[in-house]
């Protein structure tokens, strides 16, 4: 995902509103990666032990239209 731009690979970004709601998807957005913001890192895991994580951040390729992103953040 670090490198998808050099392997030519898109990163598209969809989402659910929740489980209730059914079962649709609803695509946003492309993303780009922000190289210097991928960090290793650790977090612990649901036993409780430490697991090695990966934090990343992205640009959107656009706005979220405001209606679809109104729609998804109620309740």
């Amino acid at each position: 995902m670090l490198n998808h731009q050099a392997t030519g690979r898109r990163i598209p970004f969809s989402v659910k509103k929740n489980d209730d709601k059914g079962l649709d998807f609803y695509y946003l957005v492309e993303l780009t990666a922000i190289t210097d913001k991928f960090v290793d890192t650790r977090m612990a895991g649901e036993d409780g032990k430490d697991v090695a994580v990966v934090k990343m951040e992205y640009l959107l390729d656009r706005d979220v239209d405001f209606r679809l992103f109104k729609y998804l953040t109620e309740s």
